[in-house]
């Protein structure tokens, strides 16, 4: 799994390219977890209002990952994908 917090343009490059490659079926889908609410919630208004509302992406792509500040969550959604079990 992926946890992606807040940064500049190789961020959102590498956040981007791993969304892609998931999207596209190219990469095993693993867990991506952006840390920082309040940081990423421009990029959610954008995907919402603009990149789904256009049809550019599907709501499933949308669901690729999670937004949290909870840094434990954070870590059983990761842990439990690199174990392969729930918790």
């Amino acid at each position: 799994g992926f946890a992606v917090f807040p940064g500049g343009f190789g961020t959102l490059n590498e956040l981007s390219e791993l969304l892609t490659l998931i999207q596209t079926r190219i990469n095993i889908p693993a867990p991506i977890v952006l840390i920082g609410v309040e940081y990423w919630k421009p990029f959610m208004v954008w995907m919402e209002e603009s990149a789904l509302k256009n049809g550019l992406i599907s709501q499933e792509d949308a669901a690729l990952f999670t937004l949290t500040d909870d840094i434990e969550m954070a870590y059983k959604l990761l842990h439990a994908h690199s174990t392969g079990s729930p918790h």
